[in-house]
């Protein structure tokens, strides 16, 4: 169906006598699910993974942030079959990237990588990846991997190895949580823990960043699923841990085979209380035909209980449009403020959807409300628009990520795994990355007389917890001091670092996790836009602007 797209020009002329006034505009970005262009990475990618048939590259995906600290966000995508080492025992490529989507280097974790994991065979390591943030505060994020196969305490269990990188993909030391693990999971055979995770910034306020693993057969009856939410410390460990299934008061209402928790994505404060949120895939759940799949949305508590949960599936009002056995909801993620109503968007994935052909897999964007409702939806398949070009069985949307702005157009960009993707031999497999369409409306605004420059928009900011404080960078272009306010909890600002040089980076002593901050350019007597106000707890891995 055509689509038309109206630019609002908003103008305000005012007459001033033996005056001068001046016009200057201002672009408000947004995206309603259209992709501009899709560049693969695959096997005969330059400078790219190298991969063997069957190593199941892209079986999972995550932005680990700006890794090598050249401003541009890197991958890490999972290949859970391959041979490293031993058979299956698994591995995860990190993928430095270049704004146009090419790779600038690839640096491999597998059995053999130096204090990195003790695999055994079969291990799927890189079934799940997730960025943790600084955990242990030396300024360089962290790295979650999950192994659901892992046979610590008993059949195929699972684990996470969480990973103390450097800024070159080289790690400087691994931790190991299982069913053996002090206050971790209690797992029972072919619970496959670590099917997921994800990392969830700062829950319980205490200024270090939690895990939310899934465990896809556990608990409740056959397959039904669950979440572990693991409260840790600076080393690993863990001081506590919380599961949310089946019984847990106002979670998900689960049947057999639901397989809740193959997917976990951090929300942020989608309800607008001050606490991060979760969304959980079901990809089994059979609303309205068999294994169509589900999402669930919760609204969380601090100490990782549930206050209210909001289940999105095939009968819900604008969702997704299902047949049996698509899958949808066995990836996940939270892609920012996509459409520009200043509201968090859901990609979730549908690994065996049919549009085009078998198994081709689709991902459908969802533009959601606060309350957990949605807006509307638009599915990206084989037929989209500029978007992958895939053959049956590639599966994409085995995997989703928020990949920020990539190329620095205005809009958040995507990547996608497709692990059943052929190029180069069966099953090597893929990622593409989805370049989303910018749109804008321009509005007019009138100008003083004042001569000085006026600030662009900021376009990154990103916490992370140090020495009892935060450390805060930004990107504010054009502008020769930044202004930074400091919300006391009740939204006021009360605390203000006026005209700090703006030079991107800012200690500020005493700010927790979950306080919000927000920064504007100042030039002279011309003051910039604040950004939006970001914390800790809302964005573990940077906010950028929508």
């Amino acid at each position: 169906m055509p689509r038309k797209y109206y630019y609002v020009l908003l103008i305000s002329l005012s007459l001033f006598v033996n005056t001068h006034t001046f016009a200057s505009t201002k672009k408000h970005f947004y995206n309603n699910g259209e992709v501009l262009n899709t560049v693969e990475i695959n096997d005969s990618t330059a400078n790219g993974p190298v991969l063997t048939n069957s190593d199941y590259y892209g079986y999972a995906v995550e932005n680990m942030g700006d890794l090598d600290g050249d401003q541009i966000q890197d991958l890490v995508v999972g290949a859970r079959l391959d041979d490293n080492g031993g058979n299956g025992r698994g591995a995860v490529h990190i993928n430095f990237m270049n704004r146009d989507g090419s790779v600038k280097s690839t640096v491999e974790i597998n059995d053999g990588t130096a204090n990195g994991p003790v695999l055994i065979n079969s291990d799927y390591y890189g079934t799940s990846a997730g960025n943790l943030g600084d955990l242990d505060g030396d300024g360089i994020n962290d790295l979650a991997v999950g192994a659901s196969f892992d046979d610590a305490g008993g059949t195929s269990r699972g684990a996470v190895h969480i990973h103390f990188m450097s800024m070159d993909g080289s790690v400087k030391s691994s931790v190991e949580i299982n069913d053996t693990t002090v206050n971790g999971p209690t797992l029972a055979n072919n619970d496959q823990y670590g099917d997921s995770l994800e990392g969830i910034g700062d829950l319980n306020g205490d200024g270090i960043p939690d895990l939310a693993v899934g465990s896809k057969g556990d608990n409740g009856g056959t397959d039904r699923g669950s979440m572990f939410l693991h409260f840790l410390n600076r080393d690993g460990s863990i001081k506590s841990t919380v599961e949310v299934n089946d019984s847990t008061l106002n979670g998900p209402e689960l049947s057999d085979s639901d397989f809740y928790g193959c997917s976990i994505t951090n929300l942020g404060d989608l309800n607008s209380d001050g606490i991060l949120d979760l969304a959980v895939g079901a990809f089994g759940d059979s609303t309205g035909g068999t294994s169509r799949g589900a999402v669930y949305i919760h609204f969380m508590s601090t100490d990782g209980s549930i206050k209210s949960t909001v289940e999105i599936n095939d009968e819900t009002t604008n969702g997704p449009e299902l047949s049996d056995s698509d899958y949808y909801g066995f990836s996940i993620a939270n892609i920012g403020d996509l459409n520009g109503d200043k509201v968090q968007d859901l990609a979730i994935g549908a690994r065996l959807d049919d549009n085009g052909g078998t198994s081709r897999g689709a991902v459908h964007i969802n533009f959601m409300n606060r309350d957990g409702s949605v807006i509307n939806t638009i599915e990206i398949n084989d037929g989209t628009e500029n978007g992958p070009v895939l053959a049956d069985t590639d599966i994409f949307g085995q995997s989703v990520a928020y990949l920020g702005d990539l190329n620095n157009d205005g809009i958040q960009d995507l990547t996608v795994g497709a692990f059943g993707d052929d190029n180069g031999g069966t099953d090597r497999g893929a990622v593409h990355i989805l370049f989303m369409k910018p749109f804008y409306t321009l509005t007019f605004l009138k100008d003083t007389s004042c001569k000085d420059r006026e600030p662009e928009e900021t376009t990154w900011l990103q916490l992370a917890p140090k020495d009892n404080g935060m450390y805060l960078t930004w990107t504010q272009y054009s502008s020769d001091y930044v202004d930074i306010r400091i919300d006391d909890g009740t939204g006021s600002y009360p605390w203000e670092l006026d005209k700090t040089k703006n030079d991107g980076h800012e200690f500020l002593p005493n700010v927790a996790s979950w306080q919000k901050i927000k920064v504007r350019g100042i030039n002279g007597c011309r003051e910039g836009d604040f950004s939006a106000e970001v914390s800790y707890s809302s964005y573990p891995i940077g906010w950028y602007n929508e």
